[in-house]
């Protein structure tokens, strides 16, 4: 079976997975940011400050990494099709 399951339209789960490569391409943008590294103390600023000091760039590192496997799983997955 192919990664659309043969169905002539897909289902919302595999549309999803479709269009991750270009929703992770959008990780940079300033509203993805922010969902993506939320203020863990909105009413502590030197907490929150502290926090996203310490914490960014470890987490964006996971990100990017989590989304390279992704990727390469998805282009082998697309190869079978």
């Amino acid at each position: 079976a192919d990664l659309l399951g043969g169905a002539a339209s897909p289902s919302a789960p595999q549309y999803t997975l479709l269009e991750v490569p270009s929703i992770l391409e959008n990780r940079d943008r300033p509203e993805a940011r922010r969902r993506l590294l939320p203020d863990p103390l909105p009413g502590d600023p030197l907490a929150t400050a502290e926090w996203h000091r310490l914490m960014d760039g470890e987490l964006l590192h996971l990100f990017a990494s989590a989304g390279e496997v992704f990727e390469e799983c998805f282009v082998a997955c697309r190869e079978f099709e």
